[in-house]
């Protein structure tokens, strides 16, 4: 069975859509075929386009306490980054034992550890409430800040339990948070964004394209997750990594590649897109899209099928030699 958020999100997507589509079938016929697989962690992104569909005007103002606003980059990154300033919200937190344990077994060092800024989240409410006391104390507002959100008046962190993986752009700076949840209720739901939406006073977050490794390199790799981007880019001594959120998160992709300035992009994806035909067809989507960059030389790197993901067929590599 889903857990509770998740599934009162598909249960209000299918009520919504059956409305929509007696009113219009052909307009939302039209905007199904724009998504021929939607990704798990992001089942409203075809309500989005459904809603702007029928109802296309600016909201009007109004004093409900549920609204959302998105800030830039800058301002994410001041709030969630490490050591950039007195206040911001990782140096507040610590990694817990049990996780700093996985991502060693993971093949990452504790130095790259502390370099990449994972933290675990708050486990109880009382703590993530002081978080977000400690913060407003220094100055920072978290209206549009996703992952915080107001409980009776009082300002809170939201989310489950697990350890946070900062998700950054080309510059380094943190877009977003994804949560590598202590308890999936499925398998393919280990991870979560750091996201408030639908809460009051909170933000949804988005599927961000993570970059990691050595940016002056012009060669990167294309895979899937920022965790595991993270790991192969430093068992492949600092590669250059693009890491989408999901097989179907492809918003911001191709800028990406653009603005890096890469010459080759080289596919690394999972093994499973052999056995898996809704993963195959996601991927050859994404491929077809990466091909159009003027001036990308593609090319596909396999492995052992043994090995589901790159970073578990790196870390092999190393445990062997």
């Amino acid at each position: 069975m889903y857990d509770n958020e998740y599934e009162w999100d598909i249960l209000l997507f299918l009520r919504i859509l059956k409305y929509l589509h007696t009113s219009d079938a052909d307009m939302v016929n039209a905007i199904i075929r724009d998504y021929p697989e939607v990704d798990v962690e992001d089942p409203d992104m075809i309500m989005y386009d459904l809603l702007w569909a029928f109802f296309d005007e600016e909201p009007e103002e109004t004093d409900d306490e549920f609204y959302t606003v998105r800030f830039s980059d800058q301002s994410i990154d001041r709030l969630y980054q490490l050591g950039c300033q007195d206040g911001d919200m990782l140096e507040h937190l610590t990694l817990l034992d049990r996780h700093g344990e996985n991502l060693l077994g993971r093949g990452l060092s504790e130095d790259r550890i502390r370099e990449n800024g994972y933290r675990s989240m708050p486990e109880t409410e009382r703590g993530r409430r002081l978080l977000a006391d400690l913060l407003r104390s220094h100055g920072h507002d978290l209206h549009g800040v996703p992952g915080f959100r107001t409980y009776y008046g009082e300002w809170t962190l939201s989310g489950p339990n697990g350890f946070l993986i900062p998700v950054r752009n080309k510059d380094g700076l943190i877009q977003g948070l994804k949560i590598r949840l202590d308890e999936a209720d499925r398998p393919n739901r280990k991870y979560r964004w750091l996201s408030s939406r639908s809460l009051p006073n909170g933000t949804r977050s988005y599927s961000w394209v993570h970059v990691t490794g050595d940016r002056t390199r012009k060669r990167a790799f294309l895979t899937e997750g920022p965790l595991k981007g993270d790991v192969a880019s430093f068992l492949a001594k600092d590669a250059l990594f693009i890491c989408i959120g999901g097989v179907n998160a492809l918003h911001g992709l191709t800028d990406t590649i653009r603005e890096l300035g890469v010459h080759e992009v080289v596919e690394a994806m999972d093994m499973d897109q052999m056995t898996n035909p809704n993963v195959r067809n996601a991927i050859r989507t994404m491929r077809a899209e990466v091909q159009k960059v003027a001036g990308i030389r593609y090319s596909k790197y396999t492995w052992n099928p043994a090995y589901k993901g790159v970073d578990d067929y790196l870390l092999s590599r190393t445990a062997t030699m």
